[in-house]
């Protein structure tokens, strides 16, 4: 049980900041995409 709070622990730290950035960065794309079809050149 030890070695799964560790799991559990080493997910949380490098895990899901990765996945708080890469949600940020296709939500961000995402907008961007979005004001580009409203906004034709």
């Amino acid at each position: 049980m030890r070695a799964a709070a560790f799991w559990v622990r080493e997910l949380r730290r490098n895990v899901i900041p990765e996945a708080v950035m890469w949600l940020g960065m296709r939500r961000l794309s995402f907008d961007e995409r979005d004001e580009f079809d409203r906004h034709p050149v």
